[in-house]
């Protein structure tokens, strides 16, 4: 059986990784071709995806790791989305290391959705800001996902873009009208008629399509014929047209003298009709071609910047501390037709370290994918270097994420592949090896969403990992609550517990809550290797016997503790406030195998406040005043910053900001204060090219030994990023 599992392994998981590494080389070979640079990729930002309904275009952007949503403005319409998010101190220490303070994704507006550009502005700060620039202006409602890991916009479509008025019209009387028009029919079908018609009023199609599938079983023959409609409307809806073709055609066949025997046959005609029409470009967008009933588009961007920071102390001479030029590239292929939808994806870096004390050269190839759908039968597959965070999968890696929608309230997930060590980006880990399964299920009683998983993952012949857990979401447009479970069955462990949750109390407040419990770094048994003389797990192997290597990995690791607590108040048209506060415990490491022990902290507490305000002198400006306090075990500081953003010209955007630090340490006298000035300008020379240039001066003041001690320093990062 052991030698069946291996032949296995090696046919679904070592031979698509040769072929992934093969196919990697190549894009590293065409990236240092281009140039020897690199901006740093997107670390924060992981992906845009795009469905379309017969409501309009939902756009979800999701995230690498979680942001809290605050707040967004506008409401309901504009040119431009403004999304206020929060990050915690965790991943705020994360995103220091990376030199890049914004983020970018591309999107073709010509592929479906009005999107132009998303961006994340101001990483490195504890508040960073998505913003969403439309190619037009849309109506639209913003939510964020409960897993807080994405951001969901909908954006409604345009009464004049639907070919059938009165198509659209009836629709919307059916929607709103489902309950009052069916109940008479049959009482006992009552509950679900209302289960239903939430489900349609909240675009769940695959969940209406259940429940009437249900009614239709169940209920009396007078209420049969119009849910066997409303079944084909809402696949219809769904963007199934096949089957909508199917139920509609089953309502003529079953009931040809019905009611609405009349307009069930419009609409099939109008997707018979639909399926022959040739295919024109898109209005608001670029031309795509489409033969056969295939709509191609290849988009992307490419961006190239220099980044320089120096510092001088005292009376020294300047110290360069990074000087870097900096390559990104990001290509997107996709084509789609009614049943199928396929995207090639390649995002990247190259930096070319010019710092001759450091000389460090990097090349980070991040996504590298193929990815297909099948929309009737419900069935999804992607290879290649990529990105997950459920199923028992936290990150990057090597390998392939399956999915089959068995119903509409229930998928299957398979993944395996190698984790992406993030020190070594341009390899593939084929050390560690992993493989999991999962099942997602809702939505279940009017916005409830369950998942659990298996996951096991191998390093260098020892299992390191062997985890089941699970998520629960739920979400009902006032109210949202996430949460996560990870236990290590292998070493039986409690690897992660995530419990968050946020409450719309009325229009212009919003409280949220968030606990976090987890092994820091996570448990894994590749963790032992942690202040050895071997940087291998095998190297271990010669001196531990594998007790004692478990054991090793234990005392590497530490829990960590987290609670927030915030809320978000409207105070009118153009202010808002923002509050949170964060806790967390550190419970340190023990000693062992020769690595000393690492002390538990005290608690850190952190208090935030914003006045934001997203019209602060004209249409086209916004402010953000924020003010925030760090109690923590070594030290206590003061933050205030300015945050001012201005659209100068239809070209011109500049972003000043101010930012003072003061902090104390608890240990002793020594104290520093920072005072950074900053200006961001971005001018677009055409619609698709962009130059920016992001200047900063900062002027530092110690005090060591009641000796003063005064420092200046500036960073630059100029560049430009071009659309195609």
């Amino acid at each position: 059986m052991r030698g069946l599992i291996t032949l296995i392994k090696m046919n679904f998981v070592v031979l698509p990784m040769v072929l992934i590494r093969k196919v990697q080389t190549v894009v590293a070979l065409a990236l240092l071709l281009v140039s020897t640079w690199a901006s740093a990729s997107n670390e924060v930002l992981n992906d845009l995806n795009v469905v379309e309904t017969q409501d309009g275009t939902v756009v979800e952007i999701r995230y690498f790791r979680p942001l809290f949503y605050v707040s967004h403005s506008p409401e309901k319409s504009g040119r431009k989305l403004t999304v206020q998010l929060r990050q915690n101190s965790i991943d705020l220490a994360a995103a220091a290391e990376f030199g890049n303070n914004e983020e970018m994704l591309m999107w073709s507006s010509a592929f479906g959705a009005p999107v132009d550009t998303v961006s994340l502005e101001d990483i490195h700060s504890e508040t960073p800001t998505l913003i969403v620039r439309f190619a037009k202006k849309v109506r639209f409602s913003a939510r964020h996902a409960s897993d807080h890991q994405s951001m969901i916009i909908v954006i409604e479509r345009d009464k004049s873009e639907v070919v059938n008025e009165q198509v659209f019209e009836e629709r919307t009387e059916l929607s709103v009208n489902l309950v009052t028009k069916l109940k008479p029919l049959d009482f006992a079908m009552s509950d679900l008629l209302d289960r239903a018609n939430k489900a349609m009023l909240d675009g769940d199609y695959s969940r209406a399509v259940q429940i009437f599938t249900r009614i239709r079983a169940e209920g009396n023959d007078a209420i049969k014929p119009p849910v066997q409609e409303l079944i084909g409307l809402a696949r219809e809806y769904k963007g199934q047209t096949a089957h909508a073709k199917a139920e509609y055609e089953r309502y003529l066949e079953d009931y040809p003298n019905g009611q609405a025997a009349s307009r069930v046959q419009q609409r099939l005609n109008a997707i018979v009709t639909a399926s022959h029409l040739p295919k024109g470009p898109i209005a608001g967008g670029e031309s795509t071609e489409k033969q056969g009933g295939w709509n191609k588009q290849v988009y992307g961007s490419f961006g190239q910047y220099y980044f320089r920071n120096e510092i001088q102390v005292a009376d020294q001479s300047s110290r360069l501390l990074r000087s870097v030029l900096s390559n990104d590239l990001n290509m997107v292929a996709r084509m789609r037709n009614e049943q199928y939808d396929f995207k090639a994806q390649v995002s990247g870096n190259y930096q070319k370290d010019l710092n001759s004390d450091t000389d460090r050269d990097r090349f980070n190839p991040n996504t590298l994918s193929i990815e297909g759908r099948q929309k009737d039968w419900g069935l999804y597959g992607r290879l290649g270097r990529q990105s997950r965070n459920s199923g028992g999968v936290f990150g990057r890696f090597d390998g392939g994420h399956f999915a089959y929608e068995a119903t509409g309230v229930i998928t299957v997930n398979g993944v395996f592949g190698y984790p992406v060590d993030f020190s070594k980006r341009d390899e593939v880990n084929v050390d560690k090896a992993f493989y999991g399964a999962s099942i997602d299920i809702g939505t279940l009683w009017d916005g409830w969403e369950f998942s659990g998983f298996y996951f096991s993952q191998e390093n260098q012949g020892l299992l390191d990992r062997e985890a089941i857990g699970g998520e629960v979401r739920y979400f009902d447009g006032e109210k949202s609550l996430f949460t996560l479970v990870d236990y290590d069955i292998y070493y039986e462990e409690l690897n992660l517990f995530i419990v968050n949750g946020t409450w719309a109390i009325n229009d212009g407040l919003t409280v949220n809550g968030s606990y976090d419990r987890r092994n820091s770094p996570m448990l894994t048994t590749g963790s032992a290797v942690v202040g050895q003389r071997g940087d291998e797990l095998v190297d271990l192997a010669t001196r531990y016997t594998l007790p004692e290597i478990l054991r090793l990995a234990l005392d590497r690791t530490a829990t960590l503790d987290t609670l927030t607590l915030g809320l978000s108040q409207r105070l009118n048209d153009n202010w808002q406030f923002n509050f949170s506060m964060n806790a967390s415990d550190y419970g340190g490491t023990l000693a062992s195998g020769g690595v000393e022990a690492i002390d538990a902290y005290g608690q850190d507490f952190y208090y935030s406040a914003q006045l934001v305000s997203n019209r602060f002198i004209s249409d086209s400006d916004s402010l953000i005043l924020g003010a925030r306090y760090a109690d923590t075990d070594r030290a206590q500081t003061s933050t205030l910053d300015i945050n001012w953003r201005i659209a100068a010209t239809d070209k011109l955007r500049l972003n000043p900001r101010l930012r003072f630090d003061y902090r104390t340490d608890n240990s002793s006298d020594n104290s520093r204060v920072v005072t950074r000035p900053a200006l961001r300008l971005d001018y677009a020379v055409r619609r698709r090219i962009k130059l920016e240039i992001d200047l900063g001066y900062d002027l530092i003041n110690e005090t060591f030994a009641e000796q003063e001690v005064e420092s200046t320093g500036y960073y630059i990062n100029a560049g430009y990023r071009v659309q195609f």
